[in-house]
């Protein structure tokens, strides 16, 4: 993985009074979009207003996904393809990507997130922990349990998470482990231990 530039954004505006999660992508049934559909549903009512969940990308099968949707008031709608132009808008005006994935390949939008600073919610997948360290620089919930979802989302909207020193440690993470002379370093190591090891 190495994190994924859409340029700079401009004229971001973010709100400061509600906490935005973003799904962002196309829309697919390994995406487990009604997972975090299902867990916003699960939310208190008393937190309505304090936070919104953003989807933004594409799917044929759209009413499958707004039949589960109990309050629309809770959800920004962007159902359709999103221009390379608006990427960086998008994401650096929301708080949180969130990919509550039934399996994982690989994810372009965690990589997009990581280049724009925006710390990730995901599903505990192998391929998500090697980059999330839990409740240090983003979250992982049970895989495919919207209450596990909701409890990790309850928690950033009551304002119980350092949200600056989970960006921080984010950065970190990818001056660190992302940034390209760190990963030529590391093929680098890598084939030099298969030419010792080819040597014996």
């Amino acid at each position: 993985l190495t994190s994924q530039s859409y340029g700079a954004a401009s004229n971001v505006i973010k709100s400061k009074d509600k906490v935005v999660f973003l799904f962002f992508g196309a829309i697919r049934e390994n995406k487990g979009l009604e997972i975090l559909i299902e867990a916003v549903n699960m939310l208190p009512q008393s937190l309505k207003g304090q936070y919104v969940v953003r989807i933004c990308g594409y799917t044929s099968k759209w009413d499958y996904y707004m039949d589960r949707i109990n309050d629309v008031d809770n959800f920004e709608l962007n159902i359709k393809y999103v221009q390379n132009k608006d990427v960086a808008n998008v994401f650096q005006s929301s708080d949180y990507l969130v990919l509550p994935y039934r399996d994982v390949s690989q994810s372009g939008p965690l990589s997009i997130s990581y280049n724009y600073n925006v710390p990730v919610i995901a599903s505990d997948h192998d391929g998500f922990r090697e980059f999330i360290n839990n409740g240090i620089n983003g979250f992982l919930f049970k895989n495919a349990d919207a209450n596990s979802l909701k409890g990790v989302l309850q928690k950033i909207i009551e304002g119980k998470v350092d949200y600056g020193a989970i960006k921080f440690s984010q950065q970190k993470f990818v001056e660190d482990n992302l940034n390209t002379g760190v990963i030529a370093e590391k093929y680098a190591q890598a084939f030099k231990h298969i030419i010792k090891q080819n040597d014996k």
